[in-house]
């Protein structure tokens, strides 16, 4: 169980990491972006299109991660949150 000053203290980490993710998803878009745009052009050389497509690629698996790990992140609060809410039912 968390203490009172853990239980303050979270939000706070919640917000860092929420608005850590959101520039690490738009970063994740421009690069994406950008790597279509190399891979579709035609001035660059097979092996400069490899490496954007390993550079997308890339990206592109570290996208899905976040975005996994984001959703695990809301599935905690709200199991938090759940679990908080049937303790106070239990000592009415």
């Amino acid at each position: 169980m968390m203490t009172e000053q853990e239980t303050a203290k979270e939000p706070t980490l919640n917000q860092q990491k929420k608005k850590r993710r959101t520039k690490l998803f738009a970063y994740l878009d421009h690069i994406i972006r950008l790597s279509d745009e190399k891979l579709s052009s035609k001035g660059n050389s097979d092996k400069a299109k490899q490496g954007w497509a390993r550079v997308m690629t890339t990206a592109i698996a570290t996208y899905g991660t976040l975005l996994k790990d984001t959703e695990l992140e809301t599935i905690e609060e709200r199991l938090t949150k759940i679990e908080a809410e049937r303790t106070l039912e239990k000592w009415k």
